[in-house]
């Protein structure tokens, strides 16, 4: 058996939860099948650790408008020689159904990693074309992976697909504990990880750790991903956590020794596909305190301390109950390695090969 991907994701997305997880998963099935991933050029992060294809970066320190259409096109040309090619089963990378044109007779399998743009239209309107492409795609299918049952769940109500089309397959997680800590870091923080925008909802958390500053004045709350915007600066300067407040640009090894470190991460988000901050968070040794919304009671299960993720006082009462508490600290930590053993990359990938070998 021998699967084509492509390389969509790979050229759009130089960081990211869906690029790791195609990375990972192809990393993993190379040791019982034989694929082709198409590219000739990518800046994305994770193919640099391990090659699962030839490609070359392309102006990887210069950013100009038009870099990424540019790589989207000459991946695209090298793309379409590979639909000739002898392969049994397609897997796309992402949303554009671009290949219908050329796959003929030929099944592929797509995976949806969560709803987010048709649940938050409004805040992510100019990607308007994913939720075309997906909902094409889903009708086209030969089966569809969730990553999670939530997202199942929201697939078969909101696009209307059969259930016995989906097979949900979880994802795994990527960090390694910490070997040896480098890093200068405050004594006490909470932390926060990735995107902040819109249903994210960092704007709760940063009301919430403002509360609770008013009684420990020395507490810190540590953000990684992109730098804050300047809305976020003023939000940050008008609750007077500020200073209290510390952005780190993390790689992998950064991003372990700052869960390892935390006395928890708080992951506020209103809707995720799946959440794999958690896992990230379990296998660090990181207490998680999370919102009990979407796929988070399902992938945490009773490994982590839960609020409403629209209730701020909610929210500071269970940090409260978790960063002030040192028996129910080591209780979630060990609940946590539990819990994430259910879940790996191999695991993933195994449960993938044989919806392959079904169709």
């Amino acid at each position: 058996m021998k699967i084509l991907f492509d390389n969509q994701i790979f050229s759009i997305q130089n960081f990211g939860g869906i690029s790791r997880y195609f990375y990972e998963l192809i990393r993993n099935l190379a040791e019982n099948i034989d694929y082709d991933l198409p590219i000739a050029f990518s800046n994305n992060y994770y193919l640099r650790d391990k090659d699962i294809s030839f490609y070359k970066t392309f102006s990887p320190h210069l950013k100009f408008t038009g870099r990424t259409t540019i790589i989207k096109f000459l991946n695209y040309r090298l793309q379409k020689k590979y639909f000739y090619s002898d392969y049994d089963i397609f897997h796309p990378t992402y949303y554009d159904p671009y290949f219908l044109n050329f796959i003929e007779k030929k099944p592929f399998v797509f995976t949806i990693h969560d709803l987010t743009h048709e649940i938050f239209s409004l805040q992510t309107k100019k990607d308007d074309w994913a939720v075309r492409g997906k909902r094409i795609l889903s009708e086209k299918a030969d089966q569809i992976i969730a990553v999670s049952e939530n997202t199942k769940k929201d697939i078969v109500n909101r696009l209307h697909i059969h259930p016995d089309r989906i097979k949900v397959i979880y994802h795994g997680c990527s960090l390694k504990p910490v070997q040896e800590k480098k890093m200068t870091l405050p004594d006490r923080y909470i932390l926060f990880v990735g995107e902040r925008g819109g249903y994210k909802n960092f704007q709760n958390l940063a009301n919430a750790f403002s509360l609770l500053l008013q009684s420990d004045k020395e507490l810190k709350l540590i953000v990684t991903g992109k730098p804050f915007f300047r809305d976020e600066h003023y939000l940050l300067r008008s609750l007077k956590i500020n200073k209290n407040t510390i952005h780190y640009t993390a790689g992998n090894e950064e991003l372990a020794e700052l869960y390892s470190s935390a006395l928890a991460f708080v992951y506020p988000s209103i809707y995720e596909g799946f959440g794999i901050p958690i896992l990230e968070a379990f296998t660090c040794g990181c207490p998680v305190i999370l919102s009990n919304s979407s796929c988070f009671p399902e992938i945490a299960e009773n490994a982590g301390e839960y609020f409403d993720s629209l209730n701020i006082d909610s929210m500071v009462d269970s940090i409260k109950k978790v960063i002030y508490n040192h028996t129910r600290q080591e209780e979630l930590i060990r609940q946590g390695k539990e819990r994430s053993a259910f879940f790996s990359w191999e695991k993933t990938a195994n449960q993938t090969l044989q919806l392959y070998k079904s169709i």
